[in-house]
C-alpha cells in the first residue's frame, strides 16, 4: 500500500458523538513519483481525547 519514500505524517483528529470520542488516524506520504498521497487507517473509540492520556498515544501506536 506504502511506497516509503521516508517522507509520511501521521494526522490523529478527535470526533465526538452524542456519548461517545473517537479519533480518526490518517497517514499522509509523499510516493515514489513525488505526489502527497493520503491512507485513512480507521477510527478507534477513546475514552479520553485531551492528548495527556497515555491511553490516547497507546491507541494511535495500536492503529500504526
Amino acid at each position: 500500500m506504502f511506497i516509503y519514500t521516508g517522507m509520511f505524517t501521521v494526522l490523529a483528529d478527535e470526533t465526538s458523538s452524542a456519548s461517545k470520542e473517537f479519533i480518526t488516524i490518517v497517514v499522509r506520504y509523499v510516493n515514489d513519483k513525488c505526489r502527497i498521497k493520503e491512507a485513512f487507517l480507521g477510527y478507534q473509540n477513546v475514552s479520553d481525547t485531551t492528548g495527556t492520556s497515555n491511553n490516547l498515544i497507546e491507541t494511535v501506536l495500536e492503529i500504526l
